[in-house]
């Protein structure tokens, strides 16, 4: 056996041993090429699965177990994502491994998201992330892969509907709250409209009637448990003076 060839045989498992093992292969589409502006498509992502492997599903009821597959998308001002990602008939299964019911796929898996398109030239963009592993030796493999797909949509941008609400406004001259429809942009705090009634009645009372209803809640407190035993050392504080019980009692007043 010459040299060469005894190098080769050397080399050669050397270099199949340094191959990445990658058990599964994904192919990203859409479920229509040419959508219309403001049409509902599926984003459809579809995975072969080598034999004696299998891949995990999006969800099941695991926290401490394996790896789930997850979806990220990019924001992209000419779509907007419905709903999340919907794993298509996967298998449940007994994982040893973690000693807890999964859901899995073999062979072939597939999962979909739907997408509405607001604009013609939009990207869909993002990465997804799983893990497959094998019975046989009991190995488990993670991947991050990324995504991207342009979208050449038929039709002028449409733009999201504007929900009416409510807005509090207070003018300038009479300082008054007064409530007026709006084209909703954003959601925020609200303010009760029993709040606007009680204001508007506070309005239509006058200052007077104020100072009377005080005076009356100031004259109740006299008899309360912390003031009442107060009055009769108010009393002899002015009747020190040697002064008449009548002419005390009227100062005490």
């Amino acid at each position: 056996m010459s040299l060469r060839l005894l190098i080769a045989f050397l080399i050669l498992p050397l270099m199949a041993s340094g191959q990445i093992l990658k058990p599964a292969s994904w192919n990203v589409y859409l479920s229509k090429n040419d959508p219309a502006v403001g049409e509902e498509i599926e984003v459809i992502f579809s995975v072969n699965i080598d034999e004696k492997w299998y891949l995990y599903s999006t969800e099941f009821n695991c926290e401490d177990g394996p790896n789930k597959t997850e979806f990220n998308f990019l924001p992209d001002a000419g779509i907007r994502l419905i709903g999340g990602v919907a794993a298509i008939n996967p298998v449940d299964k007994h994982d040893k491994i973690f000693d807890c019911d999964v859901k899995i796929f073999k062979h072939t898996g597939e999962f979909r998201q739907k997408v509405k398109i607001l604009a013609s030239g939009a990207t869909i963009a993002g990465n997804y992330n799983y893990q497959v592993c094998t019975d046989l030796d009991g190995r488990c493999i993670s991947f991050d892969d990324e995504f991207k797909l342009s979208v050449k949509a038929v039709g002028k941008r449409t733009e999201e509907p504007k929900k009416e609400t409510q807005a509090l406004v207070v003018t300038p001259d009479s300082g008054k709250v007064i409530v007026q429809t709006v084209a909703e942009v954003s959601q925020g705090p609200r303010l009760d409209k029993s709040i606007l009634e009680g204001q508007s009645a506070l309005d239509d009372e006058s200052l007077l009637g104020y100072l009377i209803f005080a005076f009356i809640l100031g004259l109740t407190s006299l008899v309360t448990p912390c003031v009442f035993p107060m009055v009769p050392m108010t009393v002899t504080f002015f009747l020190k003076d040697g002064q008449s019980r009548a002419a005390g009692i009227r100062k005490a007043l």
